[in-house]
């Protein structure tokens, strides 16, 4: 049976010009219904009751205008927080490395970015957003201000989001914002009303670019890799890169810190310490000493009279169930290790070694991961688990080769000089 979801889209989306709070004006018009960039096959996958491709009437879409100042804002405080770009300082003055961020596809020709400077784009992924450092030097061919990035990267984002409300529309997925997440939006907005208002953002700007982005985004990654996507990823795919990619160990640590002095050890000390556990280790791959030995007697316990956990909570505070729970099996993404760490996969399962920093030392254990453990970490394959790890990547690029596609949308050129990032008080 044939959906029709445009009224529903055309409720939630439409905003006309005379919208309460900043949102004054428009930013763009656009159309959602049988346009997407997905193929017929891949929305068949998903929606079978689609025909020729769509399930959905043509619907004319505007966006409020304060969408785009929203999405600067948004991208301004994500690199203030990574500390990519700084508070107080003039954001035109503010140079990022462009080579960080993959934007070849935003060059001007499609879709009217001759409102914005044009610069030269290395290709790298532009969601690794922690990749990047400030840099007060405008030299090199990478070069681009903070103002004109975060003006390029909002007008990138409402791509992505009409890019979204077009696959959601032709894949029959209807996204509608519940009772709750209105509330937030509203609360949200309105403890932050006098700061949102003075860069032109409305609250139904504010939604769209701090809520509804991100749901629909979640939607679609799920339509795509997720049970019945038109890209689904098997369940073997996923047991094997959990098994790549993750590490189980159980360990236990001891800080750098002389219990009788109360100061951190010297270097002396550490070293003896260090030579401590590597024999400790070694008599545990030989099979001298076992592991409940170590933890018990030994570790932490040294020269104290105590055992691990009478040590440890004199040390720290904690209760036994906290100790307890620090000394259990955890699993290690190794993309987030330390390289010390990650060699704990190189040593067979069952066998330890000995892995420090300047602050602590550990003694880990390569555990196996069993049967169960799978299930667990694999059968949620929505947008939040080991599916988001595996595919956000791909998933990401596509999206953005898709925005910088669109060659049938109109935008209002003024929003681009009036929410300019250089004119904006974006600190809080």
């Amino acid at each position: 049976m044939k959906k029709t979801i445009a009224l529903i889209i055309a409720v939630m989306m439409v905003v006309t010009l005379t919208a309460c709070g900043a949102d004054t004006t428009w930013s763009v018009r656009y159309t959602v219904g049988g346009n997407s960039d997905l193929t017929d096959e891949q929305i068949a996958a998903v929606n079978p009751d689609s025909e020729e491709g769509s399930t959905v009437e043509a619907a004319e879409i505007t966006a409020p205008g304060g969408l785009y100042a929203a999405f600067i804002a948004r991208t301004y405080t994500e690199m203030l927080s990574a500390g990519q770009i700084h508070s107080g300082e003039p954001l035109s003055k503010q140079m990022i490395d462009d080579s960080d961020f993959d934007h070849d596809d935003f060059d001007g020709d499609d879709f009217g970015d001759d409102d914005l400077d044009d610069h030269d784009h290395a290709d790298h992924d532009h969601a690794d957003l922690s990749g990047s450092d400030v840099s007060q030097e405008d030299s090199g061919a990478n070069k681009i201000s903070a103002a004109d990035f975060l003006n390029r990267r909002a007008k990138e984002l409402i791509c992505e989001y009409i890019v979204l409300n077009r696959r959601l529309a032709d894949l029959g997925i209807e996204y509608v914002r519940d009772e709750y997440i209105e509330t937030q939006i509203a609360s949200t907005y309105n403890s932050e009303k006098q700061y949102f208002s003075k860069l032109g953002v409305g609250q139904e700007s504010f939604a769209i670019a701090f809520a509804d982005y991100d749901a629909m985004l979640s939607l679609a990654f799920d339509a795509a890799y997720g049970a019945g996507g038109y890209a689904e990823v098997p369940e073997q795919f996923l047991i094997d890169y959990y098994e790549r990619e993750w590490l189980k160990a159980t360990f236990i640590s001891r800080l750098y810190y002389n219990e009788t002095t109360m100061q951190p050890m010297t270097d002396e000390e550490k070293d003896e310490l260090r030579q401590t556990y590597e024999n400790y280790t070694a008599c545990l791959n030989g099979g001298a000493l076992d592991g409940e030995s170590v933890e018990n007697d030994i570790l932490f316990a040294m020269g104290m009279g105590m055992t691990l956990f009478e040590a440890l909570y004199t040390q720290h505070s904690y209760d036994e169930d906290q100790l307890r729970d620090a000394a259990e099996n955890q699993l290690i993404r190794l993309e987030t290790a330390t390289d010390e760490i990650k060699q704990l996969k190189n040593i067979p399962v069952g066998e330890y070694m000995v892995v420090d920093n300047e602050y602590l030392i550990s003694i880990f254990r390569h555990e196996p991961i069993d049967d169960a453990e799978h299930s667990e970490y694999y059968a949620n394959r929505s947008a939040l688990s080991l599916l988001q790890y595996y595919k956000e990547s791909e998933f990401e690029k596509n999206l953005l080769e898709a925005a910088g596609s669109l060659t049938d949308v109109v935008w209002n050129d003024a929003i681009f000089t009036a929410f300019d990032a250089a004119k904006l008080k974006l600190d809080r």
